[in-house]
């Protein structure tokens, strides 16, 4: 059975930032008062670990308790400020 990580591609245009081509490691959608943290490794071993896509992309989409929506009024869900690629781990 394979296991699936989050690896970021760039923002949520796809252009690069600092994560770019890093696996997600840590990821609170509550810290920083709901603004989310988000830390990534380029060691596979070290990436959030899921069982499925589905649950992989759960994370990716879920939104922050501290501050459930943004000021436009849609959910706040600070991962997906990331264009990410769910990708079997090695």
């Amino acid at each position: 059975m394979s296991a699936w990580g989050l690896r970021v591609i760039g923002d949520s245009e796809g252009r690069p930032v600092q994560l770019s081509g890093k696996w997600v490691s840590y990821y609170d959608p509550d810290a920083a008062y709901g603004r989310g943290l988000v830390l990534g490794t380029w060691e596979p071993r070290a990436a959030l670990a899921f069982p499925s896509q589905a649950r992989a992309m759960a994370l990716w989409r879920s939104q922050s308790v501290a501050r459930p929506t943004r000021p436009d009024g849609q959910p706040n869900r600070p991962l997906t400020a990331y264009t990410v690629s769910v990708e079997p781990l090695p």
